[in-house]
């Protein structure tokens, strides 16, 4: 789970500060990243983080099934996403 504070170039109308997203995606330990589409900002990395937790989990999934399942995820096709500046699990 990824929380996104979207229209982050709407300074002047913010509701909630970047602290207290950044205090709720800790108390959830989950990624947190302010968005701008319009600025693009954190767009590509908020979606790439969200990406890796599903693929971490799908992983994880496979892990704990028993060996009778057939479970294919192939790790070797891990495309390069950028590096985010925000916090991501």
């Amino acid at each position: 789970m990824v929380l996104v504070g979207n229209k982050s170039d709407l300074d002047s109308i913010r509701i909630v500060s970047s602290r207290r997203g950044l205090e709720l995606a800790d108390e959830f330990r989950i990624g947190f990243f302010e968005t701008s589409a319009k600025d693009n900002i954190n767009v590509n990395e908020a979606f790439a983080c969200l990406i890796q937790e599903v693929k971490n989990r799908v992983i994880d999934d496979c892990i704990s099934a028993s060996f009778a399942h057939d479970c294919h995820v192939d790790v070797d096709s891990e495309e390069k996403a950028p590096k985010a500046t925000s916090s991501c699990f």
